[in-house]
């Protein structure tokens, strides 16, 4: 092996011990999420915050995290095709020219929210397509296995919201799929274009275009976005279904929705509970 192999061997082990390949931040994942099925007046507050909680926790369980081995990042190094089934399935890493691949996967998810009868599974499914959704604009021109990992480390993370105009194609796809759920469940709820004139001007504050030049620079962005979108709720909580959290004007903290090996939500009834035990059950 060359020098000039083990080096990049080197740069990109740091690169996948110290920076996962994620897909949006909390801000989005979560915070806008919650936001937008609020926005559409189709779901109810406690419906919003177990989808949003669901696609955030697809980042956060072993079993759904976008896995980097130090064997893949060889085989990725090597120039072999990785074997890192998450990031195709959950995270919509696809190689180059594999649109088709990505798209059918997004149906396959879909058809598991349209069949689930039981209310919060099919939330939790919902949330998880939302995720596949939402990934697809941020980790779209990379492939398996490393992914963005150098652009991260080089303050260009795809996961921060760095692009109007992608971010906002992001957000018509997640309403897409809200709006597309609320036909599923005969509700009605707000016209498209309306959300879309609604939720612009929020953007335009959430993102911050350019490079940052550390990790922690990030985080004070996910920080004060999340702030932000709390404000819009609060400033919005006429404009959509009752709910004390905008009320109050404060999201709860994500439920933690566990996954096993094959994606199935696990814990369903310690969130059930959860959803009961909270005075936000408009």
């Amino acid at each position: 092996m060359n020098k000039r192999l083990l080096g990049s061997l080197a740069l990109s082990v740091c690169v996948a011990s110290s920076l996962p390949a994620f897909g949006y931040e909390r801000d989005t994942h979560y915070y806008l999420t919650f936001y937008l099925a609020l926005q559409t007046t189709c779901f109810k507050g406690w419906e919003s915050w177990v989808l949003a909680s669901a696609d955030w926790s697809q980042d956060h369980n072993p079993t759904t995290a976008s896995e980097i081995s130090i064997v893949e990042i060889v085989r990725n190094v090597l120039g072999q095709r990785p074997h890192v089934p998450n990031q195709r399935r959950w995270h919509a890493f696809m190689e180059s020219g594999s649109e088709e691949e990505r798209s059918k996967r997004q149906e396959e998810l879909w058809a598991r929210v349209e069949r689930e009868d039981e209310k919060a599974k099919q939330l939790v499914y919902l949330g998880q397509l939302l995720h596949f959704v939402q990934d697809s604009f941020a980790h779209r021109g990379y492939e398996p296995g490393l992914g963005h990992g150098l652009d991260t480390l080089l303050g260009n993370d795809p996961d921060m919201l760095r692009e109007k105009e992608r971010e906002m194609d992001m957000v018509r796809a997640t309403l897409d799929v809200l709006l597309r759920t609320c036909d599923l469940l005969k509700r009605s709820h707000a016209s498209k274009e309306e959300l879309e004139k609604r939720v612009e001007p929020l953007m335009d504050m959430l993102i911050r275009p350019g490079r940052f030049s550390r990790r922690t620079e990030d985080l004070r962005a996910v920080r004060r976005n999340a702030h932000r979108i709390n404000q819009a709720i609060e400033q919005s909580a006429r404009n959509v279904a009752s709910h004390c959290w905008a009320t109050a004007g404060l999201i709860p903290d994500p439920l933690r929705v566990r996954y096993d090996k094959s994606g199935e939500p696990i814990s369903l009834t310690a969130i059930t509970v959860q959803v009961d035990a909270s005075r936000c059950l408009g």
